[in-house]
């Protein structure tokens, strides 16, 4: 029932009649309810993490992000979660004005095989609302800059 989902399997299908490798990574797909604030979601949650073994979260409220502050849309947050051993992402759940555009990085990280370090050491363009999953990954190791 997302129509990001099937236009994905629909090209993996073309590529895959035409002899090429269509391939959908469906651990990895986005969902989002466009609400106000938007929910997005990729990947585990943090209680479906601990049912696979030892998570790690990192949370960072929407109200401490820059961006968020002078647009007056303060509420929500961003939540990683994050292998315990690997810290490799798992999942990352976004409640905020632009939650289902920012849920994209999050999904790129994780099909790509990010750690919570990866997105912590990139270099994140201020004042933007995706500074949060940077300070969401940065909170995974304790390490939150403006909380």
């Amino acid at each position: 029932m997302l129509a990001h989902k099937a236009e994905d399997e629909g090209i993996a299908v073309a590529e895959n009649i035409a002899g090429l490798t269509g391939i959908v990574n469906h651990e990895v797909i986005p969902s989002v309810v466009y609400t106000m604030p938007e929910i997005a979601g990729v990947g585990l949650t943090e209680a479906q993490a601990r049912e696979h073994g030892e998570g790690k979260v990192g949370k960072f409220p929407m109200l401490a992000n820059s961006r968020a502050k002078t647009n007056r849309e303060t509420d929500g947050f961003v939540k990683i979660v994050a292998d315990a051993r690997s810290d490799r992402v798992l999942g990352v759940h976004i409640i905020a004005s632009v939650a289902g555009t920012m849920i994209a990085q999050a999904a790129q990280a994780m099909e790509f095989g990010a750690t919570s370090e990866d997105i912590a050491y990139t270099c994140h363009a201020h004042p933007t609302h995706s500074e949060a999953i940077k300070e969401a990954a940065m909170a995974v190791t304790g390490k939150p800059i403006h909380i």
